[in-house]
Formats: C-alpha cells, sequence, structure tokens
C-alpha cells in the first residue's frame, strides 16, 4: 500500500518535473534567439 502511494507520488512529481525542464529550455532558447 505505501509503496504503491510512493510510487505514485514519483510518478508525478517526474511528470511535472519533465514538463518544468521542456518549457525551462523553451524559454531559455526563445531568449538566445
Amino acid at each position: 500500500m505505501l509503496f504503491g502511494l510512493f510510487f505514485v507520488v514519483f510518478k508525478v512529481l517526474s511528470v511535472l518535473f519533465s514538463s518544468y525542464i521542456c518549457r525551462a529550455s523553451q524559454i531559455i532558447l526563445d531568449s538566445l534567439l
């Protein structure tokens, strides 16, 4: 039960982190160009 909950939290955090990285890199590319 606890392991499943931890897995769900980890998955949500990884998705949020990847989307944040994508947006940050896009902003950096826009500022460079």
